[in-house]
């Protein structure tokens, strides 16, 4: 970051917003020094979005929400970040404007939606998969707790689906598989992944994160359902969100 302000004067749009967008992407591999000397940048350079290409600005958009999340999930730090806020709400504020008709876009604005507590009408069409670790957890889970109702690949506040949501109970279960880590080591969480655990946890829902490689040992299984069960007879039917 200081290589980088030393030559913001002759940053171009592009660069500027992939910039926000790889610092995003980068997730835990940041730490929060570096999120806060982003926001000291972007604050200097805001002038600049007005220019912005709608690409640009929802590449940027989307960076400083997961530069956000990034500070958010902090344990120590759980205050919202009032400069990455504002330059959140800038940004939304520019594509409200202009025309969002993809569902990339949709996507988009509906996260930073969001992640503001703002409306945003028009949802995206996501596209639902369920992974084979996935169905091989969620069978395993019912039988071990047939109790539980249990719903696959649920949307819930308009945000991108969750693998299983136990509705009963207010939990949101992710089961994560390579993609959701930065160099896919299963323990650095990525931007993506850790956007959308923030704008859950935002939303009320008390989420359970699963790395799904370690699913394959019998005492890893054992003890996430222990887990759950925990979780859903100690407090049934409490923490109800409405979206």
């Amino acid at each position: 970051m200081p290589r980088v302000n030393a030559l913001k004067a002759h940053l171009k749009f592009q660069e500027i917003a992939s910039l926000l967008w790889t610092m995003g992407s980068l997730g835990e591999l940041i730490n929060t020094e570096a999120v806060d000397s982003l926001a000291e940048f972007m604050l200097c350079e805001a002038d600049k979005f007005l220019l912005f290409s709608q690409r640009e600005l929802l590449i940027s958009l989307w960076g400083l929400l997961a530069c956000s999340a990034r500070k958010y999930m902090d344990q120590n730090i759980r205050a919202e970040n009032d400069t990455l806020e504002c330059l959140i709400n800038r940004l939304f504020t520019l594509l409200e404007h202009r025309s969002v008709d993809n569902e990339q876009c949709k996507s988009v604005m509906v996260l930073a939606a969001s992640w503001l507590g703002r409306e945003w009408p028009v949802g995206p069409l996501y596209q639902t998969k369920i992974s084979s670790t996935q169905h091989i957890f969620c069978g395993r889970l019912q039988l071990a707790l047939p109790y539980l109702k249990i719903e696959q690949e649920k949307s819930l506040c308009s945000l991108p689906p969750v693998d299983l949501f136990l509705p009963e109970h207010n939990i949101a279960i992710e089961i994560h598989g390579p993609s959701h880590f930065a160099g896919h080591d299963f323990q650095t969480r990525n931007g993506a992944t850790l956007l959308k655990i923030a704008l859950l946890q935002k939303a009320g829902y008390d989420v359970l994160e699963i790395a799904g490689k370690w699913l394959n040992d019998p005492d890893v299984l054992s003890m996430h359902i222990d887990h759950i069960r925990q979780k859903t007879t100690a407090n049934p039917g409490d923490g109800f969100v409405s979206c």
